[in-house]
């Protein structure tokens, strides 16, 4: 497959002819017959012809010998004046007479790159550099704007391998909120579609070239992006001015379809053009999929236009490319960058959340994703690179970082109704932020939104679904939150007393995020265990149960003995409490919850107290009587019931400790009922429950992040 560059005929600036090679000699300026009367078009576009001839009858072997002889050619042509050869560009730069137009000609890959495979199957394994991902911001709007400058004939294979880039680009970009405006790289759209845009990509070829001065002095390196525009006279009459001042010019680009060898006749624009014609939003992201479009070459001038704005970034290659490897690395990074996972053998299983660019430019160098490679496809040539304001591969919290919002994992605080989101959001948004649960609205906290972390308020009671970040039209991914519903029976019998019983019913509610999620992008998907509890293995703290459980309680029965007789009785609900010890005037009930997704378990610990309301008749005997004959009153402390480090107080106040219930999960995360029987001191307690439904577990269908809970 041919290289994205490696048959680009760069830029042709004003006033000059260009021819690039990679090797050979260097070549000294030169010049070919005199006068300075300026060419017409016709006599130009012959020139090239000419030009183009000589290139097909080249032996095509070794494009560095190819070069110097093209070079050599172009020295004895009558239409310069001025020709160069530069070998660290690839490029030869030929001044027609007269101050004509700079042409720029490349031919700077090795000819077997055009049928080599786009990615070497195997290679040793690279270490992660060190540093901590500072770039979080998202863009300022929802513009973006994508351009094909692949455009004649010749270039059919790059131009469709290239839209095929542009097609996964665009669905990415548009599953996350923005409006993606797709276009042919002619001179036209690039000069009046790069309008307030936050995104800017281009797919084609691109070098350094010397362009000429108007006087026919050597000027300093430019970058040229050949256009999707051929040479015509219409754009000549239209671009007069520019094509006077260095901002657009012809070029010639290398290309070979089969055996057929030949050079494209096109426009090429200017980091000059791109200042005078482009608007681009701060935090704007800007992706020159082109050869050499990031080297360090005199500071890369479409670099510096492009990270202008504030926070914007700018991302090309060191040095020149195949296309194999820049499609690949291009689709891998847009999906990576917006959380999709359009990837083809690449995708992620379960889907990757997004993740900012520093992040993501770890996740390549470790795949070899970020290099171009070599005739031997191993060695690389080039290198994905991105520059800031802050400069080149340095991240800065300030900067573009990633598409979309990222959410990681959020918590439930039922004390307070609030829910709170960890992840990538980028600043706060100023009223352009949206967190949703099952698609209601939460309240976001003032001051509760920073870059990692969102604050809100709100959470009603019973409300689950999945939890989403829109930051301006751009939505996250979605994140369960799951909730259990069930029932809890306990009968407390005083075996040694005669009948004396406690009943207490609790209809639980719980809420929290089970689902997994990576700490870095290509990393393996993790669960947020605490250390294990009483009975129980490591496991996610879920929490305290919602605000919608309730529980009620009935005592009765009768213990009898030589010295006295208590019959009990009472019932009625307990109060909601979320603390525990409880209110020593009221008492209460609280659970807490925790889930074990390495063992299939759940474990629930339930707590209740009732301090008044259960009555005792209390008959004691003999003589003389302790107390009169018969005393009705409330009793203190009288029953603790359930749960972890939960304790039974009988009238002597001696602490009973019991376990929590332990549920079986099945795989969609439904506790399964069940009873439990344990024995204090002669003292029964049967605990019975129903079974535990979730709503909205984690699936393999969850959008983004989300695991499939299967047992390991």
């Amino acid at each position: 497959m041919k290289s994205a560059c490696v048959w680009s005929t760069l830029l042709a600036c004003l006033s000059t002819v260009f021819l690039s090679g990679c090797g050979g000699g260097g070549g000294a300026p030169g010049g070919g017959g005199g006068g300075t009367a300026s060419l017409s078009f016709d006599q130009r576009s012959a020139a090239m012809d000419a030009i183009s001839a000589q290139f097909a009858s080249l032996p095509h072997q070794d494009p560095k010998a190819d070069n110097q002889t093209l070079f050599q050619y172009i020295k004895t042509r009558p239409e310069f004046d001025q020709t160069q050869y530069d070998p660290q560009f690839g490029s030869i730069s030929a001044h027609f007479k007269g101050g004509g137009q700079t042409l720029v000609i490349v031919n700077n890959r090795p000819y077997s790159d055009y049928s080599a495979s786009s990615k070497a199957a195997k290679l040793p394994p690279v270490a992660l550099h060190a540093g901590s991902r500072a770039a979080n911001q998202l863009g300022t709007g929802k513009n973006a704007v994508i351009f094909n400058n692949f455009g004649k004939l010749t270039d059919i294979p790059l131009k469709i391998q290239s839209s095929a880039v542009l097609d996964t680009i665009k669905t990415v970009l548009t599953s996350v909120g923005y409006s993606v405006t797709r276009s042919d790289g002619t001179l036209d759209a690039l000069e009046h579609s790069v309008k307030n845009e936050d995104i800017v990509h281009v797919e084609g070829h691109g070098t350094f070239a010397r362009v000429y001065n108007k006087d026919g002095s050597s000027g300093s390196p430019v970058y040229c992006l050949p256009t999707a525009t051929g040479l015509n006279l219409v754009d000549e009459a239209l671009h007069s001015a520019e094509l006077q001042e260095g901002f657009i010019g012809p070029s010639l680009t290398a290309d070979i379809v089969g055996n057929s060898f030949g050079l494209n006749k096109q426009y090429y624009i200017t980091p000059k053009f791109a200042a005078k014609n482009w608007t681009l939003n701060n935090n704007c992201f800007v992706y020159f999929n082109t050869c050499m479009s990031n080297s360090n070459i005199e500071g890369t001038p479409f670099r510096q236009v492009c990270t202008k704005p504030p926070g914007g970034t700018y991302a090309g290659w060191t040095d020149l490319i195949r296309a194999g490897d820049s499609a690949q690395s291009a689709q891998y990074l847009y999906n990576s960058l917006a959380g999709q996972n359009n990837l083809g053998t690449l995708a992620k299983n379960p889907p990757q959340r997004a993740f900012d660019w520093p992040a993501v430019l770890k996740d390549m160098q470790n795949q070899h994703l970020n290099e171009a490679r070599g005739p031997d496809l191993i060695s690389p040539t080039a290198f994905l690179a991105f520059s800031t304001s802050a400069g080149t591969t340095k991240a800065d919290s300030d900067s573009f970082g990633l598409f979309a919002p990222s959410i990681s994992n959020v918590a439930v605080d039922e004390i307070r109704n609030q829910l709170v989101l960890f992840g990538e959001f980028g600043s706060d948004p100023q009223g352009g932020g949206t967190v949703t649960v099952g698609g209601a609205a939460l309240s976001i906290r003032p001051g509760g939104w920073t870059q990692s972390e969102i604050t809100c308020d709100g959470l009603s009671p019973g409300l689950s679904g999945d939890v989403v970040v829109t930051v301006r039209g751009h939505p996250s991914n979605a994140v369960p939150l799951t909730m259990w519903k069930g029932q809890i029976h306990l009968l407390v019998e005083h075996l040694n007393w005669g009948s004396e019983n406690y009943k207490v019913n609790w209809n639980l509610t719980f809420r929290g995020d089970v689902h997994g999620w990576r700490y870095a992008p290509g990393q393996a998907v993790t669960y947020p265990y605490a250390p294990a509890a009483s009975g129980e293995t490591d496991s996610i703290q879920i929490g305290l149960e919602g605000r919608d459980s309730t529980a009620d309680y009935e005592a009765g029965g009768t213990s009898d003995s030589d010295t006295r007789r208590i019959d009990l009785s009472g019932s009625g609900s307990i109060p909601f409490s979320l603390i525990n010890p409880f209110p020593d005037d009221q008492g209460g009930f609280s659970a807490y919850m925790n889930v074990d997704l390495k063992g299939h378990k759940m474990y629930i610990s339930a707590n209740a107290a009732m301090w008044k309301g259960i009555a005792v008749t209390a008959l004691f005997k003999g003589a003389p009587p302790l107390f009169p004959p018969s005393t009705i009153h409330d009793t203190a402390d009288l029953t603790t019931v359930g749960g972890i480090n939960n304790q039974y107080f009988d009238n002597n106040a001696n602490a009973r400790s019991h376990l929590p219930i332990v549920l079986s999960l099945d795989d969609n995360l439904n506790g399964q009922g069940g009873t439990q029987v344990s024995m204090v001191n002669n003292i029964r307690y049967t605990y019975t429950w129903s079974g535990f439904t979730a709503v909205n577990a984690p699936t393999a269908a969850t959008t983004r992040s989300a695991a499939v809970h299967k047992r390991p």
